[in-house]
């Protein structure tokens, strides 16, 4: 499967997540880190190519997908390691959170 494949099958399962219901709120909260893990390995993947384009796709998948306290967690723990790697900027970090679902809160 390309990594552009993975991108999509990604998306579709983000899209799919938030319409399935969960035995737990665990259960939740380790489907989500595992999604948001899939989309870090798409970011870290598409740098090494590199491929620009499809890079920022998966950052915008994140961003978009940042809607709740759990989710920016994950989010700063991502894109903190992306900062320390020299993948992004703190400049990129802020645009990123800017257009997140969450930015309603703060």
């Amino acid at each position: 499967m390309t990594l552009r494949d993975q991108l999509d099958t990604l998306n579709t399962d983000l899209y799919q997540f938030f319409d399935s219901a969960f035995d737990s709120e665990e259960d939740e909260q380790q489907a989500n880190r595992a999604l948001k893990s899939r989309i870090r390995e798409v970011i870290l993947a598409a740098h090494a190519l590199p491929d620009p384009d499809l890079m920022r796709e998966a950052l915008e998948t994140l961003s978009k997908n940042t809607g709740c306290a759990e989710d920016y967690a994950m989010f700063v723990e991502i894109t903190d390691e992306l900062i320390v790697k020299g993948i992004i900027t703190a400049s990129d970090h802020q645009d990123l959170l800017a257009a997140a679902p969450v930015n309603r809160w703060c």
